[in-house]
């Protein structure tokens, strides 16, 4: 009878070890397998979020690369916030009408860049006396407001940028303008030629009782 129940005994074990129930190796297998699915779980979690957080940086190095693209500006005055420099005309004390800019300031020309020979630039510090009107990134026009003939409107490339000019002069405001109406600068010989108020039909605005004054800079007070 205990040779029977020993009997008995050894078959349920070794039917439990078929199984693995009874196998330590068949439970470490089994182990094994449920770490392997956890590692592939946590695995995938991983390859999920660096993706995500690579793409956030691409993203925000894209956003940023887009605010800087447009680089530093020459100086001149720029058009409007409507995107575009307004040239019009208006009628100015002692000058009658000439050009001015969008702001209603007179604009002038130099006698020497007849032609769009453009000789007012950054490095002579000429544009920092005289700003050059110049068109804003992405513009390629200025826009004839009021009394301006559009045919006579152009461009020119200097200092880096494109400049508007008028019946093939370009076109400045002047530093010691103090606002619309006025224009101090008329007369001044400086940077090698002579500064003007310009007329709608694109010819400088000299009366023959005026008298040039000469400035060796063209610079408000006279240096």
């Amino acid at each position: 009878m205990y040779s029977r129940r020993r009997r008995s005994e050894q078959a349920r074990l070794a039917d439990s070890c078929r199984r693995g129930r009874g196998n330590p190796r068949g439970r470490l297998q089994r182990m094994e397998m449920v770490t392997q699915g956890s590692g592939e779980v946590d695995m995938r979690s991983r390859i999920t979020i660096t993706f995500v957080t690579a793409v956030a940086v691409l993203l925000a190095a894209c956003g940023s690369s887009s605010k800087t693209a447009g680089g530093a500006a020459s100086t001149g005055t720029v058009g409007s916030a409507a995107g575009a420099a307004t040239v019009k005309t208006a009628s100015v004390s002692g000058e009658g009408t000439v050009l001015v800019d969008a702001q209603g300031r007179t604009l002038y020309v130099l006698t020497s860049e007849q032609g769009n020979n453009v000789t007012c630039t950054d490095s002579s510090g000429c544009a920092s006396v005289w700003p050059p009107v110049v068109l804003p990134s992405g513009t390629t026009l200025a826009i004839a407001g009021s009394g301006v003939q559009d045919h006579l409107l152009g461009t020119v490339t200097a200092s880096g940028r494109s400049r508007v000019t008028y019946g093939a002069y370009p076109l400045y405001t002047y530093s010691g303008d103090s606002g619309p109406g006025v224009a101090n600068g008329k007369g001044i010989i400086s940077f090698g030629g002579t500064w003007w108020p310009i007329s709608p039909a694109g010819a400088p605005v000299t009366a023959a009782s005026s008298s040039a004054t000469t400035s060796g800079s063209g610079h408000p007070g006279g240096y």
